[in-house]
């Protein structure tokens, strides 16, 4: 971004000169200099699964306690929907971690 300021400012300037570096300032990439798309790819989907499987395993435990039945017992417990969801993620969060 300095370099590109710089070089629009002396544009809009012709009557200064810019001066002499040493050096030229470029973008560099310490992480995968390449660009390629695998090593971006492989750690994003880890995360993705460490993010998606506790809520498919507790969606697919509710609609198994749901099909056999034993959902009803959790109908009349004093519990918010949210403390249920939340007690039925902690395990897989917890085994996930």
């Amino acid at each position: 971004m300095h370099q590109t300021f710089l070089d629009q400012y002396y544009r809009d300037h012709p009557q200064l000169k810019p001066p002499d570096l040493p050096f030229k300032i470029a973008a560099r990439f310490r992480y995968n200099p390449d660009l390629r798309s695998v090593f971006a790819i492989v750690p994003s989907v880890l995360m993705l699964m460490l993010v998606f499987i506790p809520s498919m395993m507790t969606t697919i435990g509710v609609v198994r306690e749901r099909e056999l039945g034993s959902i009803v017992n959790l109908y009349v417990t004093p519990v918010t929907g949210f403390e249920f969801l939340l007690g039925k993620q902690l395990p897989y969060v917890a085994i996930a971690a």
